[in-house]
């Protein structure tokens, strides 16, 4: 599916009706998905930012400011049916994401929107999705689905797994907590792997927290896992946390080491990638590791 280009009925019941901001230019459809953008105001859903919403009434023309027209949206908790390819019966019980107003998915892409879960199903493909809106969903959490891409034959620091958390989502006090597994399925003479959680290369912060550099033996596996907590907001945000790191190591081998995640800047108003990364010493294609495991709950 692509995004709404027309009103649609998404035949919605339960819920509250809310007045909400647009911010300018927005212009959904009857039907269209909304979300929240890092200032406040809402527009068609992009991708990780929280849910607002289902348009009950489509905006003919949108505001040329922020705030000028206030769009009715279905919130709260509330039942509608979305079209998700190859939705069934079976599929009951499954969460559901949107990663734009009118695509929907059970599989959770690094960046999407959580919408809610599947309740019933009207037709072959048509799914009743008890929808939720942000504000009654205590905890976020992304769950790598799959095992990630392996990093073979590189020297650079690069993602095994990641997760976007949208610009404007942490508050002071949010907490965000995660746990990675990863394992060097083939290994090279002495060289040797890292592996880190932090944000993306060159970004801010690179990284938060990492294992030593180990000299691996195939099959050996690491564990990150801890939280960070929000204490301060804005593009100069900081956060400070602790965490276990499990040396590379033959499984249930390695004792976990406790470390102190000291404060750091993190820049809230804009878009965070949270990953787990490795980085080995020495390029060669016999180095090759991949992430099994990664999961962040973000408590806002």
């Amino acid at each position: 599916m692509t995004a709404l280009t027309v009103d649609t009925d998404r035949a919605t019941s339960g819920g509250t009706l809310r007045r909400l901001p647009l911010e300018a230019s927005a212009n959904p459809f009857l039907g269209s998905v909304l979300s929240f953008a890092a200032d406040g105001y809402v527009h068609e859903l992009v991708a990780g930012e929280p849910f607002a919403g289902i348009c009950s009434k489509g905006i003919q023309t949108g505001p040329t400011a922020d705030g000028d027209v206030n769009v009715e949206a279905v919130a709260g908790r509330f039942q509608a049916i979305l079209y998700i390819s190859g939705a069934a019966l079976t599929d009951i019980g499954k969460r559901v994401y949107a990663t734009d107003d009118n695509t929907f998915a059970f599989t959770q892409a690094a960046a999407s929107t959580y919408i809610g879960k599947v309740i019933g199903l009207e037709a072959s493909g048509y799914a009743i999705v008890e929808c939720t809106t942000d504000e009654l969903v205590p905890v976020k959490t992304y769950r790598l689905a799959a095992a990630g891409t392996a990093l073979t034959n590189s020297t650079t620091r690069t993602a095994l797994a990641s997760y976007t958390i949208k610009a404007g989502v942490l508050k002071v006090g949010s907490r965000i907590r995660f746990r990675a597994q990863a394992i060097a399925t083939a290994t090279n003479s002495t060289d040797t792997l890292t592996l880190d959680i932090g944000g993306a290369v060159g970004g801010t912060p690179a990284s938060i927290v990492a294992s030593a550099a180990t000299d691996v033996a195939n099959d050996n596996v690491g564990v990150i896992e801890g939280e960070i907590v929000i204490r301060t907001v804005g593009a100069t945000g900081t956060a400070a946390g602790t965490a276990k790191v499990s040396t590379l190591a033959a499984s249930a081998t390695a004792a976990p080491v406790e470390k102190i995640i000291a404060s750091f800047t993190i820049d809230t108003t804009a878009d965070l990638v949270l990953g787990l990364y490795g980085t080995w010493s020495v390029a060669s294609a016999s180095n090759s590791c991949r992430a099994d495991t990664f999961v962040v709950e973000v408590e806002s």
